[in-house]
């Protein structure tokens, strides 16, 4: 067992450390643009993108309400039609209906999380206190119809699958969701979980590398680093802890 243990890690040390190599290069790449950037005109840059961002902040959202919720609120309609007009034996009808609401669900998510980025900027950038009054107003515009949207997501997939539980409103909507999962339903969610929670990981470390060429062309300072370490702390510690109390359920098991 020591012996296939050391062959392993034999095997992926050279992939590793070819790796660490790529992103050292990549690294010094980055660094180097970033410095020949700053000494020839980084500060116009940045203060070319506040002007950018200052002017089109009260457009942005509405923009995004354009791209992403008009076409997510036409494809409800039409999965709400097909839904009425199901027979109950067709089985390929729920799997399409499924499959375009979790775009909807996605879509819209990230509408929700480009809406935040767009407000944040909104409130550090721009100094016309109308605009940025503006920018609130349909960020809470587009919150409500974010919600409107995964409200009536949910309840289209409970007329299909009448056993699931819960309102997209409640606080606990989550919980009361997976309760009602199968077995095949939790596995799936399972893997979704580690997929996002491995993503999450790599695009820390990703933003964490990109961070230091960004902190020498707009002088961002330390608190993006200590966000980022943040997030990789709590993601990582959460899902040790979840693992340590799913295997202890199951040893009482």
């Amino acid at each position: 067992m020591n012996k296939q243990i050391k062959q392993e890690n034999r095997k992926a040390l050279p992939k590793l450390l070819g790796q660490m190599a790529l992103a050292m290069v990549g690294g010094i790449l980055l660094s180097e643009l970033a410095f020949l950037i700053h000494r020839h005109g980084g500060e116009q840059v940045a203060d070319m993108m506040r002007r950018w961002l200052e002017a089109g902040a009260v457009w942005l959202i509405p923009t995004l309400f354009l791209i992403i919720t008009v076409p997510c609120a036409w494809v409800l309609h039409q999965c709400r039609q097909t839904v009425k007009n199901w027979d109950g034996d067709d089985e390929d009808t729920p799997e399409c209906v499924e499959r375009k609401i979790n775009w909807v669900i996605l879509l819209s998510t990230v509408c929700y999380f480009c809406g935040m980025l767009i407000l944040s900027i909104a409130l550090v950038s721009v100094t016309e206190m109308w605009k940025i009054l503006v920018v609130v107003a349909e960020f809470l515009v587009s919150v409500f119809m974010m919600m409107y949207q995964q409200k009536t997501a949910v309840d289209l997939i409970k007329m299909i699958n009448p056993e699931k539980q819960g309102s997209a409103l409640e606080l606990d909507f989550q919980k009361k969701w997976m309760g009602s999962f199968d077995e095949a339903e939790r596995k799936r969610a399972g893997e979704a979980a580690l997929a996002a929670f491995k993503t999450v990981n790599l695009t820390c470390l990703l933003l964490w590398v990109l961070m230091f060429p960004l902190h020498m062309v707009f002088d961002i300072g330390v608190m993006p680093f200590i966000l980022l370490v943040l997030i990789l702390i709590v993601s990582n510690s959460v899902y040790c802890i979840a693992e340590m109390k799913a295997s202890c359920k199951k040893k009482r098991v």
